[in-house]
């Protein structure tokens, strides 16, 4: 993956949304959404920037977000100037994890937010001026990457393996017989292992759904409901993951987060709805699915904690189909790709333990839907460390709305993808994250099927890479993009 730096983020799943050509289309969407009463994330109220403080310069309260002040008078003085709504940590104090996020610097980094009628090209200089810092930059809006071509799910529980084209596609739906991901043949190798852990880093994933109940990750050291961290990770009540958005354990179900979900691992074999790639074999033996809901019902954010939390609690593969912040998500995804697999504890941090399938992660994101090769636009997914994942249709061509260019280091089904939907029904989706969750998934089955001491994310991104078939017959005109 060579993919030139950048410092823009872009959630890919609104800004697909804002790109629909009709009135009646968004109508329908706008409708379907409040009907089915499920919620990606609010539309973000402030405006906000993130700033790295110089190690000496670090606010002497722990500024937990209710309060403007730093300590220091000047950057006080800046604050107040500007109408500072609140101040607080990026990167949360992380219980017995905090030794190892200070060791990444992550406890530098700071959020700043402003009212919306804000300048925040004057707030960046007046920061900038004051010499506190290794940087300070706009956070752009945190987005996702969908667009729903069919705004009705099915609602139905039969068997529908035969529709879910992207795995197994024999010309069903008008397309190109073979234009899939090859997956009834991988299945013969590998169906998925309890022992890998994906984070869905999106909304909340509905577990109550019937293809997804027995693929929820579980906390194996919290107990649940008691107002207690008992783990000392730094959070309370972490059952299934946590609601960043919110800052709360608790997560409401939505419907992006849980159609991602649903490619990844729902339920294969089980007699009802649809498969998933690294389901298992009927029996709740597939992969565990995290829940990092940073698209909250009440909130927007958290995403670059979500990151570290989930290399800390037993993540290798981050699945991330949105975009936008800063590059304070880089620290994130450079500590995940570095210590996912490891344990973290202040205790054994520096021992390099691995206690996990494999020996770091891999951090996987979708490109974008704006149809553009500009890589500001897709970013993080242009950011060098993350694969990026393109979206085709079922002729193996690049699906009309998707980002391409130089940075694009895969492409995958992202055209009326069917998967499960928030309450226990099924719907399609298309949109560049709908791709991302196939080279998720597909990640997860070789990480199940090479598990071990040593195993590393370029082993597994390698056998990706080199297992993927050209499409350049395809896309003529997208050769090198």
């Amino acid at each position: 993956m060579t993919l030139p730096a950048t410092n823009q983020f872009v959630k890919s799943k609104d800004r697909k949304c804002s790109s629909i050509s009709t009135v009646s289309a968004l109508l329908s969407i706008i409708l379907f959404i409040s009907l089915a009463n499920f919620s990606l994330g609010q539309t973000n109220d402030y405006k906000t920037i993130h700033v790295k403080f110089k190690e000496q310069f670090i606010p002497r309260n722990t500024l937990a977000g209710k309060s403007i002040h730093s300590g220091m008078n000047r950057m006080d003085d800046v604050s107040k100037k500007h109408n500072a709504v609140s101040i607080k940590r990026i990167f949360p104090d992380a219980g017995k994890y905090e030794a190892a996020h200070r060791a990444f610097g992550l406890h530098l980094w700071y959020e700043i937010k402003f009212s919306k009628s804000a300048s925040l090209s004057k707030i960046v200089t007046d920061y900038q001026n004051l010499n506190y810092f290794h940087s300070v930059e706009e956070c752009k809006e945190f987005t996702a990457s969908w667009k729903n071509d069919d705004p009705l799910p099915s609602g139905t529980n039969d068997p529908l393996f035969p529709q879910q084209w992207n795995f197994n596609n024999s010309g069903q739906t008008g397309g190109t017989s073979g234009a899939d991901i090859n997956l009834l043949k991988a299945w013969q190798i590998e169906t998925g292992s309890p022992n890998v852990v994906v984070a869905v880093i999106d909304g909340g994933i509905d577990f109550s759904h019937p293809d997804l109940a027995h693929a929820a990750w579980t906390n194996p050291h919290e107990i649940p409901n008691n107002g207690i961290d008992d783990d000392h990770n730094g959070y309370i009540d972490d059952i299934h993951g946590y609601g960043f958005g919110d800052q709360s354990p608790s997560t409401l179900p939505s419907f992006h987060a849980t159609h991602v979900a649903g490619t990844i691992g729902a339920t294969s074999n089980n007699g009802i709805g649809v498969s998933g790639i690294a389901g298992g074999s009927g029996s709740g033996d597939g992969i565990r699915l995290m829940s990092c809901a940073a698209f909250g019902s009440f909130g927007i954010g958290g995403f670059e904690a979500a990151m570290v939390y989930a290399a800390d609690n037993g993540a290798v593969i981050s699945q991330n189909s949105w975009g936008g912040g800063s590059t304070s998500i880089q620290e994130a995804i450079e500590y995940f790709i570095q210590r996912a697999g490891y344990d973290n504890s202040a205790a054994n941090y520096n021992l390099n333990i691995q206690t996990g399938p494999m020996a770091g992660g891999l951090v996987i994101f979708a490109a974008g839907n704006s149809n553009t090769s500009n890589p500001d636009i897709g970013y993080p997914a242009s950011y060098p460390s993350v694969i990026a994942v393109a979206a085709t249709d079922n002729k193996d061509v690049k699906s009309y709305f998707s980002n391409y260019g130089s940075w694009i280091d895969i492409a995958a089904p992202g055209s009326d993808i069917l998967s499960t939907y928030a309450g226990a029904t099924y719907a399609p989706l298309s949109g560049t994250s709908m791709a991302c969750p196939h080279v998720s998934g597909v990640a997860a089955l070789i990480v199940s099927n090479t598990q071990g001491i040593g195993l590393n994310p370029s082993a597994v991104w390698n056998k990706i890479r080199i297992s993927a078939h050209p499409i350049t017959v395809e896309n003529p005109s997208m050769t090198g993009l």
